[in-house]
């Protein structure tokens, strides 16, 4: 069977439009099938126009407020979804779906949680999801607090005081929820969220599933982010089968720019014609074929970039987290060194 992708992400603002396609754009370069977007600021009075985009199927909770709130769920153009109930809170907080995702009944939420009162606005709003739910029940979102501090934080404490966060894993056992990261990484520290102010990292960003769709849960992760103060994640699911198309190739000119691109791709030029252009080989068949060869060395060259980039990101994210736990830990006398695995 093949899955499904989805990408939960506190934006803090898509009313831009430059920032807005450069997050869609990622989105879909990350092989996304659904999108969960927090914070998108949409009101309904002024909605941005998705036509013909790759994520064209949208719906939003919009918020009363200029700057906040305001929640939205996208759907790719190549995923079947066919609408049959919905919920959205006045507020812009939390959205909730029931519908068919290529024939799977499903029910989509997605939530951004307050950043007070978390225990009882999270006790409220799963009980309205219980009562509401059909199918498999997929959450992702903002929960605003970090369930597991020693895990969850860099600094190991919470705001929150212990009966509090008690009261939430309690809300999230009784409605037999699974944080779908913490289930795959049991001991990892990692987080989405980086406080400038306090010089902090917090995991407050979520994917819910429930205990009964386990055996279909295949990842989930956190991911690197440029767009905003919080990390996107992801979770991918055992529930629908892969498309069969893929869109056509197109050479990224900037590699042209790169000197040694350039002379590798000369070299390989007068390589392939060298030993291809004989009398017993027509000449179109020898330019043909050399376009899929040199395409296969564009190609090559860009993902390997691509990963040598991805990797230095990874590690300077790391090592900034590291720093932060080797500072804390320091000033109580002890000296730890925390490896995050990616």
């Amino acid at each position: 069977m093949g899955s499904i992708k989805l990408i939960s992400f506190n934006t803090r603002g898509l009313n831009a439009a430059v920032k807005r396609s450069q997050i869609l754009h990622n989105c879909k370069k990350s092989g996304a099938d659904l999108l969960l977007l927090q914070e998108t600021h949409f009101r309904s009075s002024k909605v941005p126009k998705f036509h013909r985009h790759y994520f064209d199927k949208w719906f939003h909770a919009f918020t009363p407020r200029k700057n906040s709130c305001g929640v939205s769920i996208a759907v790719a153009k190549h995923i079947s979804f066919e609408l049959l109930d919905s919920y959205k809170d006045r507020d812009g907080r939390d959205l909730l779906l029931i519908g068919k995702l290529e024939g799977t009944l499903v029910t989509l939420v997605n939530f951004y949680a307050p950043n007070s009162h978390q225990a009882k606005w999270i006790r409220s709003t799963l009980a309205l999801i219980d009562s509401l739910k059909r199918g498999e029940l997929i959450m992702g979102g903002d929960l605003n607090v970090s369930i597991d501090p020693l895990l969850d934080t860099s600094s190991g404490k919470s705001s929150l005081s212990y009966k509090t966060l008690r009261h939430i894993k309690t809300s999230l056992h009784m409605f037999s929820l699974i944080d779908t990261c913490r289930f795959l990484h049991p001991t990892d520290r990692d987080y989405s969220l980086y406080s400038q102010p306090h010089n902090s990292y917090h995991r407050i960003d979520y994917f819910f599933i429930h205990s009964s769709s386990l055996p279909k849960l295949l990842s989930a992760n956190i991911r690197s982010s440029i767009h905003s103060d919080h990390s996107p994640i992801d979770l991918s699911l055992a529930l629908i089968p892969p498309p069969l198309s893929k869109p056509s190739w197109r050479l990224n000119e900037t590699l042209l720019s790169i000197s040694d691109i350039r002379s590798k791709i000369a070299n390989r030029l007068e390589l392939y014609f060298s030993q291809n252009r004989t009398d017993d080989t027509s000449v179109p068949i020898v330019w043909e074929a050399h376009k899929a060869t040199i395409r296969g060395e564009f190609i090559s060259d860009r993902d390997a970039r691509v990963k040598q980039l991805q990797i230095k990101i990874e590690k300077l994210e790391k090592l900034h987290k590291c720093s932060l736990a080797i500072s804390i830990v320091s000033g109580k006398g002890y000296i730890f060194f925390f490896f995050f695995l990616g």
